[in-house]
């Protein structure tokens, strides 16, 4: 076998695994698959974000810190802080085009895996872990995606192949009922 022919093979090879791979990044989660992967979840409001080094890894990292609005699951309270790799590099390109940012004042119902070893975590699913809240105190809401309707189908007349907004205090609720479900089911 020349290498030439070898080179084209391994190129083949390479090109029919980019599909799969691409496949395993877009999967969609539902709520229920989302609560039961996450190691904690809470409702609050970013206070700080610091892009930094860790001298553990010498990864770049984000450490985000919030302000613990309400305990979903896990136990936060008070401030939590939490370390991601870098989504994106110093000049701000995307490097991890699926995790998302965050910034000072972003309220959110967030949901993270546990920290690995290195204290490393990401929202469950890269992005679809992260519920951004927009609107007033009066009529705050949150914004689901197709695969995440299910959970409020018999409330809502949108159409079912695309995200739409719900109200915050819908959403928690059945964030709530998830995760008493499946503290239930671990007991």
């Amino acid at each position: 076998m020349t290498l030439r022919t070898a080179m084209f093979g391994t190129f083949c090879a390479l090109l029919l695994l980019v599909p799969s791979l691409h496949a395993q990044r877009t999967v969609r989660l539902s709520l229920e698959s989302i609560v039961a992967k996450a190691g904690t979840a809470f409702h609050g409001t970013v206070l700080r974000t610091v892009r930094e080094t860790d001298p553990a890894t010498s990864l770049t990292v984000d450490r985000i810190t919030f302000a613990v609005a309400e305990d979903l699951l896990g136990g936060a309270s008070g401030e939590v802080t939490v370390m991601m790799v870098a989504g994106t590099d110093a000049r701000g390109r995307r490097k991890l085009s699926e995790l998302p940012r965050f910034a000072p004042g972003d309220e959110v119902v967030a949901m993270f895996h546990e920290p690995s070893t290195l204290g490393l975590t990401s929202p469950v699913g890269m992005g679809q872990g992260t519920f951004r809240v927009t609107g007033t105190a009066q009529g705050k809401r949150v914004t689901i995606s197709a695969a995440q309707r299910e959970r409020f189908a018999a409330r809502t007349a949108a159409p079912s192949d695309g995200p739409q907004q719900v109200p915050l205090n819908d959403f928690l609720a059945a964030v709530r009922t998830l995760a008493a479900e499946r503290k239930e089911r671990l007991q």
